[in-house]
Protein backbone atom coordinates (compact mmCIF):
# COMPACT_ATOMS: atom_id res chain seq x y z
CA UNK A 1 0.00 0.00 0.00
CA UNK A 2 1.38 3.67 -0.60
CA UNK A 3 1.86 5.83 1.88
CA UNK A 4 -0.58 8.58 1.77
CA UNK A 5 0.94 10.63 4.93
CA UNK A 6 4.32 12.00 3.94
CA UNK A 7 4.30 14.38 1.29
CA UNK A 8 1.85 16.57 -0.46
CA UNK A 9 2.51 15.17 -3.85
CA UNK A 10 0.80 12.03 -2.59
CA UNK A 11 -1.97 13.93 -1.06
CA UNK A 12 -2.44 16.17 -4.34
CA UNK A 13 -6.06 16.14 -5.61
CA UNK A 14 -5.67 13.60 -9.11
CA UNK A 15 -6.49 16.18 -12.41
CA UNK A 16 -9.09 15.59 -14.53
CA UNK A 17 -12.38 13.62 -13.40
CA UNK A 18 -15.03 13.11 -10.08
CA UNK A 19 -12.69 11.69 -7.01
CA UNK A 20 -14.41 7.79 -6.67
CA UNK A 21 -14.20 5.25 -4.10
CA UNK A 22 -12.41 3.09 -6.97
CA UNK A 23 -10.26 6.18 -7.79
CA UNK A 24 -8.74 6.27 -4.12
CA UNK A 25 -8.66 2.21 -3.76
CA UNK A 26 -6.70 2.49 -7.59
CA UNK A 27 -4.40 5.02 -5.81
CA UNK A 28 -3.82 3.30 -2.78
CA UNK A 29 -3.48 0.00 -4.46
CA UNK A 30 -6.24 -1.44 -1.96
CA UNK A 31 -9.71 -2.66 -2.97
CA UNK A 32 -12.70 -0.29 -2.76
CA UNK A 33 -14.06 -2.17 -0.02
CA UNK A 34 -11.10 -1.38 2.34
CA UNK A 35 -11.19 2.16 1.45
CA UNK A 36 -15.25 2.16 2.24
CA UNK A 37 -14.82 0.22 5.32
CA UNK A 38 -11.79 2.34 6.57
CA UNK A 39 -14.54 5.94 6.37
CA UNK A 40 -16.79 3.93 7.87
CA UNK A 41 -14.41 2.77 10.81
CA UNK A 42 -15.39 -1.05 10.06
CA UNK A 43 -13.34 -3.58 9.08
CA UNK A 44 -9.80 -4.80 9.99
CA UNK A 45 -8.12 -2.44 8.94
CA UNK A 46 -5.22 -0.73 11.40
CA UNK A 47 -5.58 2.67 12.89
CA UNK A 48 -2.67 3.84 11.22
CA UNK A 49 -3.98 3.04 7.48
CA UNK A 50 -7.65 3.66 8.53
CA UNK A 51 -6.17 7.29 9.08
CA UNK A 52 -4.30 7.44 5.99
CA UNK A 53 -7.23 6.29 3.94
CA UNK A 54 -9.09 9.32 5.26
CA UNK A 55 -6.32 11.64 4.75
CA UNK A 56 -6.40 11.01 1.36
CA UNK A 57 -10.21 11.39 0.88
CA UNK A 58 -10.06 14.50 2.64
CA UNK A 59 -7.00 15.73 0.45
CA UNK A 60 -8.59 14.68 -2.27
CA UNK A 61 -12.12 16.43 -1.30
CA UNK A 62 -14.09 12.92 -1.45
CA UNK A 63 -17.84 13.03 -0.96
CA UNK A 64 -20.57 9.16 -0.89
CA UNK A 65 -22.64 9.46 -3.31
CA UNK A 66 -25.60 11.40 -2.52
CA UNK A 67 -27.94 8.04 -2.97
CA UNK A 68 -25.82 6.62 -0.08
CA UNK A 69 -25.78 9.67 1.97
CA UNK A 70 -30.00 9.69 1.54
CA UNK A 71 -29.97 5.78 2.72
CA UNK A 72 -28.16 6.52 5.73
CA UNK A 73 -30.65 9.80 6.58
CA UNK A 74 -33.56 7.27 6.27
CA UNK A 75 -34.18 6.27 9.90
CA UNK A 76 -33.17 10.03 10.78
CA UNK A 77 -36.51 12.28 11.84
CA UNK A 78 -36.82 15.51 9.32
CA UNK A 79 -39.59 17.82 10.38
CA UNK A 80 -40.59 20.98 8.17
CA UNK A 81 -42.15 24.18 8.58
CA UNK A 82 -43.99 25.35 5.73
CA UNK A 83 -44.87 29.18 5.83
CA UNK A 84 -47.70 31.28 3.82
CA UNK A 85 -45.64 33.64 1.41
CA UNK A 86 -47.64 35.41 -1.24
CA UNK A 87 -46.36 38.85 0.58
CA UNK A 88 -43.09 38.70 -0.58
CA UNK A 89 -39.80 40.06 2.00
CA UNK A 90 -42.62 41.67 4.13
CA UNK A 91 -44.17 38.00 5.91
CA UNK A 92 -41.20 37.50 8.29
CA UNK A 93 -41.41 40.88 9.71
CA UNK A 94 -45.29 41.06 10.42
CA UNK A 95 -48.01 38.90 12.37
CA UNK A 96 -47.05 35.71 14.27
CA UNK A 97 -44.71 34.51 11.51
CA UNK A 98 -41.06 35.83 12.99
CA UNK A 99 -41.82 34.15 16.12
CA UNK A 100 -43.01 30.67 14.63
CA UNK A 101 -39.83 30.88 12.71
CA UNK A 102 -37.36 31.50 15.67
CA UNK A 103 -39.01 29.20 17.71
CA UNK A 104 -39.08 26.37 15.34
CA UNK A 105 -35.77 26.48 14.28
CA UNK A 106 -34.16 26.82 18.09
CA UNK A 107 -36.71 24.33 19.47
CA UNK A 108 -35.54 21.69 16.88
CA UNK A 109 -31.60 22.36 17.33
CA UNK A 110 -32.34 21.83 20.97
CA UNK A 111 -34.21 18.38 20.36
CA UNK A 112 -31.45 17.55 17.93
CA UNK A 113 -33.80 17.48 14.91
CA UNK A 114 -33.26 17.89 11.29
CA UNK A 115 -35.31 21.15 9.63
CA UNK A 116 -36.31 22.31 6.78
CA UNK A 117 -38.38 25.45 6.20
CA UNK A 118 -40.28 26.73 2.78
CA UNK A 119 -42.24 29.76 2.10
CA UNK A 120 -45.00 28.64 -0.11
CA UNK A 121 -46.38 30.90 -2.71
CA UNK A 122 -49.49 31.66 -4.73
CA UNK A 123 -50.88 28.62 -6.90
CA UNK A 124 -48.18 26.13 -5.28
CA UNK A 125 -49.63 22.65 -4.99
CA UNK A 126 -47.75 20.64 -3.42
CA UNK A 127 -44.78 22.16 -1.10
CA UNK A 128 -41.07 20.51 -1.70
CA UNK A 129 -40.57 19.74 1.84
CA UNK A 130 -43.38 16.82 0.80
CA UNK A 131 -42.91 16.07 -3.43
CA UNK A 132 -38.88 15.95 -2.54
CA UNK A 133 -39.04 13.56 0.36
CA UNK A 134 -36.99 16.02 2.84
CA UNK A 135 -39.36 15.74 5.90
CA UNK A 136 -40.91 12.96 8.21
CA UNK A 137 -43.53 15.21 9.46
CA UNK A 138 -44.75 18.96 8.90
CA UNK A 139 -45.48 22.53 10.97
CA UNK A 140 -47.75 24.61 8.79
CA UNK A 141 -48.42 28.08 9.92
CA UNK A 142 -50.56 30.23 8.48
CA UNK A 143 -53.81 30.29 5.98
CA UNK A 144 -52.28 28.13 2.83
CA UNK A 145 -53.96 28.86 -0.29
CA UNK A 146 -57.15 27.13 -1.21
CA UNK A 147 -55.38 24.35 -3.84
CA UNK A 148 -52.88 23.89 -1.18
CA UNK A 149 -55.58 23.13 1.79
CA UNK A 150 -57.29 20.65 0.28
CA UNK A 151 -54.35 18.74 -0.89
CA UNK A 152 -52.99 18.91 2.50
CA UNK A 153 -56.56 17.91 4.25
CA UNK A 154 -56.82 15.44 1.77
CA UNK A 155 -53.54 13.96 0.18
CA UNK A 156 -50.28 14.86 2.13
CA UNK A 157 -48.71 11.08 3.11
CA UNK A 158 -47.13 12.49 5.95
CA UNK A 159 -48.30 13.82 9.29
CA UNK A 160 -48.94 17.63 9.65
CA UNK A 161 -50.22 19.78 12.33
CA UNK A 162 -52.00 23.04 11.17
CA UNK A 163 -51.00 26.34 13.25
CA UNK A 164 -53.87 29.05 13.65
CA UNK A 165 -56.13 27.23 11.08
CA UNK A 166 -58.05 24.29 11.58
CA UNK A 167 -57.22 20.78 10.95
CA UNK A 168 -56.05 17.48 12.63
CA UNK A 169 -54.35 17.80 15.36
CA UNK A 170 -54.45 21.24 15.01
CA UNK A 171 -52.49 24.30 17.62
CA UNK A 172 -54.76 27.20 17.29
CA UNK A 173 -54.57 30.47 19.36
CA UNK A 174 -57.52 30.93 21.95
CA UNK A 175 -59.20 33.55 19.66
CA UNK A 176 -62.26 33.88 22.70
CA UNK A 177 -59.95 33.68 25.46
CA UNK A 178 -58.02 36.47 24.27
CA UNK A 179 -60.41 38.60 23.31
CA UNK A 180 -62.30 37.87 26.36
CA UNK A 181 -58.59 38.97 28.60
CA UNK A 182 -58.50 42.20 26.28
CA UNK A 183 -62.46 43.13 26.77
CA UNK A 184 -61.94 42.42 30.93
CA UNK A 185 -58.78 44.82 30.81
CA UNK A 186 -61.04 47.32 29.28
CA UNK A 187 -63.64 47.11 31.37
CA UNK A 188 -61.65 47.08 34.29
CA UNK A 189 -60.17 50.71 33.53
CA UNK A 190 -63.79 51.74 33.59
CA UNK A 191 -63.87 51.71 29.59
CA UNK A 192 -68.03 50.96 28.48
CA UNK A 193 -67.32 52.77 24.59
CA UNK A 194 -64.98 49.88 22.99
CA UNK A 195 -64.22 49.45 19.22
CA UNK A 196 -62.92 46.79 17.13
CA UNK A 197 -60.64 46.97 14.29
CA UNK A 198 -59.97 43.99 12.27
CA UNK A 199 -59.84 42.77 8.62
CA UNK A 200 -62.53 40.28 7.31
CA UNK A 201 -63.15 36.90 9.08
CA UNK A 202 -62.63 35.10 5.11
CA UNK A 203 -59.21 35.75 5.79
CA UNK A 204 -58.24 33.88 8.66
CA UNK A 205 -60.42 31.55 10.45
CA UNK A 206 -58.63 33.69 13.60
CA UNK A 207 -59.95 37.13 12.47
CA UNK A 208 -63.76 35.42 12.18
CA UNK A 209 -63.24 33.89 15.52
CA UNK A 210 -61.69 37.27 17.19
CA UNK A 211 -64.86 39.45 15.84
CA UNK A 212 -67.76 36.85 16.66
CA UNK A 213 -65.74 36.60 20.57
CA UNK A 214 -66.01 40.89 20.78
CA UNK A 215 -69.83 41.20 19.84
CA UNK A 216 -70.10 38.03 22.96
CA UNK A 217 -68.08 39.55 25.35
CA UNK A 218 -68.97 43.22 24.71
CA UNK A 219 -72.52 41.65 25.16
CA UNK A 220 -71.97 39.85 28.08
CA UNK A 221 -70.45 43.02 29.67
CA UNK A 222 -73.24 45.76 28.68
CA UNK A 223 -70.37 47.35 26.65
CA UNK A 224 -71.48 49.85 23.63
CA UNK A 225 -70.28 48.78 20.44
CA UNK A 226 -73.19 50.94 18.71
CA UNK A 227 -74.76 47.98 17.69
CA UNK A 228 -71.86 46.84 15.61
CA UNK A 229 -71.33 49.83 13.85
CA UNK A 230 -68.15 50.36 15.69
CA UNK A 231 -66.79 47.10 14.41
CA UNK A 232 -64.34 48.30 11.08
CA UNK A 233 -62.95 45.86 8.91
CA UNK A 234 -59.75 47.26 6.70
CA UNK A 235 -60.80 45.29 3.59
CA UNK A 236 -56.99 44.55 2.28
CA UNK A 237 -55.07 43.15 4.94
CA UNK A 238 -51.25 43.00 3.44
CA UNK A 239 -49.50 44.97 5.73
CA UNK A 240 -48.06 47.53 3.52
CA UNK A 241 -51.66 48.61 1.82
CA UNK A 242 -53.12 51.59 1.31
CA UNK A 243 -54.81 52.40 4.98
CA UNK A 244 -56.02 55.86 3.80
CA UNK A 245 -59.96 54.95 3.33
CA UNK A 246 -59.56 53.21 6.86
CA UNK A 247 -58.17 56.36 8.60
CA UNK A 248 -61.19 58.26 7.10
CA UNK A 249 -63.44 56.37 8.33
CA UNK A 250 -61.91 56.21 11.76
CA UNK A 251 -61.04 59.66 11.54
CA UNK A 252 -65.60 60.03 11.26
CA UNK A 253 -66.01 57.51 13.99
CA UNK A 254 -64.04 59.52 16.33
CA UNK A 255 -65.26 62.81 15.82
CA UNK A 256 -68.97 61.66 16.33
CA UNK A 257 -70.90 61.42 19.83
CA UNK A 258 -70.76 59.10 21.52
CA UNK A 259 -67.67 57.96 20.51
CA UNK A 260 -65.07 54.83 21.76
CA UNK A 261 -62.99 55.39 24.30
CA UNK A 262 -61.03 52.33 23.60
CA UNK A 263 -60.29 50.49 20.59
CA UNK A 264 -58.95 46.90 19.92
CA UNK A 265 -57.24 46.20 17.10
CA UNK A 266 -56.00 43.38 15.21
CA UNK A 267 -53.02 43.95 13.64
CA UNK A 268 -50.29 46.70 14.61
CA UNK A 269 -50.42 48.13 10.96
CA UNK A 270 -54.58 48.75 12.43
CA UNK A 271 -53.52 50.34 15.64
CA UNK A 272 -51.68 52.97 13.52
CA UNK A 273 -54.44 54.04 11.70
CA UNK A 274 -56.46 54.59 14.70
CA UNK A 275 -53.45 56.61 16.37
CA UNK A 276 -52.95 58.78 13.38
CA UNK A 277 -56.73 59.46 12.92
CA UNK A 278 -56.85 60.10 17.28
CA UNK A 279 -54.29 62.68 16.55
CA UNK A 280 -55.81 64.17 13.64
CA UNK A 281 -59.44 64.21 15.57
CA UNK A 282 -57.56 66.30 18.62
CA UNK A 283 -57.89 63.20 21.00
CA UNK A 284 -54.94 62.20 22.67
CA UNK A 285 -53.87 58.85 23.13
CA UNK A 286 -54.13 57.30 26.03
CA UNK A 287 -56.01 59.81 28.10
CA UNK A 288 -58.86 60.36 26.07
CA UNK A 289 -58.43 56.88 23.95
CA UNK A 290 -56.99 53.60 24.75
CA UNK A 291 -55.62 51.71 21.86
CA UNK A 292 -54.39 47.95 22.26
CA UNK A 293 -53.22 45.20 20.28
CA UNK A 294 -53.17 41.96 19.11
CA UNK A 295 -49.72 41.59 18.04
CA UNK A 296 -46.24 40.01 19.03
CA UNK A 297 -44.83 41.70 21.77
CA UNK A 298 -41.44 42.00 20.10
CA UNK A 299 -43.70 44.16 17.24
CA UNK A 300 -45.09 46.21 19.98
CA UNK A 301 -41.52 47.00 21.69
CA UNK A 302 -40.27 48.29 18.11
CA UNK A 303 -43.02 50.81 17.98
CA UNK A 304 -43.47 54.00 18.90
CA UNK A 305 -45.29 54.51 21.00
CA UNK A 306 -45.09 51.25 22.68
CA UNK A 307 -48.38 49.48 22.16
CA UNK A 308 -50.35 47.73 25.07
CA UNK A 309 -50.11 44.07 23.44
CA UNK A 310 -52.10 41.16 23.84
CA UNK A 311 -49.49 38.69 22.31
CA UNK A 312 -50.85 35.52 20.59
CA UNK A 313 -48.03 33.69 21.87
CA UNK A 314 -47.06 31.67 18.82
CA UNK A 315 -44.16 30.44 20.48
CA UNK A 316 -45.82 27.95 22.70
CA UNK A 317 -47.73 27.29 19.64
CA UNK A 318 -44.54 25.85 18.09
CA UNK A 319 -43.45 24.01 21.29
CA UNK A 320 -47.05 22.43 21.56
CA UNK A 321 -47.02 21.84 17.58
CA UNK A 322 -43.71 19.71 17.97
CA UNK A 323 -44.58 17.78 20.80
CA UNK A 324 -47.60 17.05 18.83
CA UNK A 325 -45.85 16.06 15.85
CA UNK A 326 -43.35 13.81 17.56
CA UNK A 327 -45.80 12.12 19.63
CA UNK A 328 -47.87 11.38 15.81
CA UNK A 329 -44.01 10.17 14.14
CA UNK A 330 -43.42 8.01 17.02
CA UNK A 331 -46.80 6.57 17.13
CA UNK A 332 -47.43 7.53 20.84
CA UNK A 333 -51.05 10.08 20.15
CA UNK A 334 -52.42 10.68 22.70
CA UNK A 335 -56.18 11.44 20.64
CA UNK A 336 -57.33 10.72 18.03
CA UNK A 337 -56.52 14.99 16.87
CA UNK A 338 -60.23 15.81 16.60
CA UNK A 339 -60.08 18.50 19.70
CA UNK A 340 -57.68 21.46 18.97
CA UNK A 341 -55.04 22.27 21.03
CA UNK A 342 -55.80 26.23 22.06
CA UNK A 343 -53.08 28.53 23.39
CA UNK A 344 -53.94 31.19 25.62
CA UNK A 345 -51.88 34.23 24.92
CA UNK A 346 -50.40 37.36 27.23
CA UNK A 347 -51.68 40.90 27.96
CA UNK A 348 -48.72 43.59 28.62
CA UNK A 349 -50.01 46.90 29.57
CA UNK A 350 -47.36 49.68 27.84
CA UNK A 351 -48.08 52.74 26.91
CA UNK A 352 -51.65 53.47 24.75
CA UNK A 353 -54.32 52.28 27.97
CA UNK A 354 -55.19 53.61 30.71
CA UNK A 355 -58.30 54.51 32.77
CA UNK A 356 -61.40 55.20 30.92
CA UNK A 357 -62.50 59.34 30.60
CA UNK A 358 -64.72 58.91 33.17
CA UNK A 359 -63.28 57.18 35.55
CA UNK A 360 -60.81 59.46 35.97
CA UNK A 361 -63.05 62.02 36.70
CA UNK A 362 -64.51 60.43 39.41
Amino acid sequence: MKSVGTTTEKTRTPAGGRVTLHRLAEYLGVTANTVSAALRGTGRISAERREEIRKLAAAWGYQPHMGAQLLRLKNVRRVGLLLTAGLGETVAAFGFQYPILKTFTTDCQRRDLRYQVEWCGLEQSIPALVSEGMTNGLLVGGRMEPALNRWLEQSCPIPHIPLAEPGPHAILPDAAGNQRQVMEFLTGLGHRRIALMNVPGEYSTFHAESTRAFIDTAKAAGVDTQEGRWIICHQDPHPTSNRQPLESQTYAMLRKTPRPTAVICMGLNLAQVVLVAALRAGIAVPYELSIIVHTTEQMSAEAYPRFSVLDPDSEAMVTRGLERLISLLDGKAEDDGSTPIRISGRLVSYDTTTLAPASRDE
